[in-house]
């Protein structure tokens, strides 16, 4: 084998090397940010028995050791299983940091009398009978769309439940 050769076969070897360890590095992160979770937090709810106003903090937390950009989001909120809401951004660009947790708020004002007869008994729960009220589930669910790189994930689905106590949380 000439020199030239060798000097070919290890070339092509590093670049094995290199190309494997990228490819491992990337396959892992991916894996974990498969495992990105949102959660509410700060939830309060305000209002009458015409207009409640529900605002806290979402916070996605990123897994991987990569940085991702949340490019859009298309999250619905419903109250008691009931579609209240649509939170929506196709232009968010929000940087979430390696291992970190990126915090944004939300505001979703809800018409009542648009879901008068659905909503009532969560109405009179928050506003009227706050101590004999049981939780309330508001949820969140919806997808993000978001890349690294060249690496683009579309369409993320996301499903959680924040659990509002009226007594505790007024």
């Amino acid at each position: 084998m000439t020199r030239e050769q060798k000097l070919g076969a290890f070339i092509a070897v590093a670049f094995l090397f290199i190309g494997g360890g990228l490819w491992y590095f990337y396959k892992r992160n991916l894996k974990k940010l498969q495992k990105i979770t949102l959660k509410a937090d700060k939830v309060k709810v305000k209002g009458n028995f015409k207009k409640v106003n529900i605002q806290g903090k979402l916070k996605l937390t990123n897994p991987s050791e990569v940085d991702v950009f949340i490019e859009k989001y298309n999250i619905n909120v419903y109250i008691q299983g009931i579609f209240v809401a649509n939170l929506t951004n196709d232009a968010a660009n929000l940087a979430i940091q390696p291992l970190s947790t990126l915090v944004f708020p939300f505001n979703v004002d809800v018409d009542v009398a648009k879901f008068a007869k659905d909503l009532l008994s969560v109405v009179m729960a928050v506003f009227v009978n706050k101590s004999k009220a049981d939780p309330i589930d508001i949820k969140f669910e919806g997808t993000l769309s978001g890349k690294h790189g060249i690496v683009s994930v579309n369409d993320f689905p996301i499903d959680y439940i924040y659990k509002y106590n009226p007594q505790t949380e007024q």
